[in-house]
């Protein structure tokens, strides 16, 4: 599991996006009115794309260091993993608190930045 964890990260992360999907997959349809709602106008806040950034960057650097066959940190790949299931065990729970989201998809990035520093020194610098 170990060698899991460092070197097939992204392996792990599209395996649990996956089981994701398919378990909150609703499979009734949703009907509505069709009318405009002008929703552009009640975007103030863009606290909303952190979450997205962070998915974004998520995928594409872990599948970088993977194709350049990078081995990650344990520890940090855990602690990445770890927020993961928390943030996706908090989007089930439908707690949408902003704040949270935004908080633990920082710490995310945060996570994500150091681990690929640290990994790319490893590899090249030793």
């Amino acid at each position: 599991m170990r060698k899991w964890i460092e070197d097939r990260l992204i392996i792990i992360i599209v395996l649990i996006l996956i089981t994701y999907g398919l378990f909150t997959v609703e499979l009734t349809p949703t009907w509505g009115i069709n009318k405009t709602v002008n929703w552009i106008w009640d975007i103030t806040n863009l606290l909303f794309l952190i979450p997205i950034i962070f998915w974004v960057a998520l995928m594409l650097i872990y599948s970088l260091l993977a194709i350049f066959k990078i081995s990650t940190n344990l520890i940090l790949s855990s602690i990445q993993l770890i927020l993961l299931l928390v943030l996706l065990f908090v989007v089930q729970n439908h707690l949408h608190d902003l704040y949270l989201h935004f908080s633990l998809s920082m710490v995310g990035l945060l996570v994500l930045i150091i681990n690929t520093i640290t990994s790319i020194r490893k590899k090249w610098v030793l």
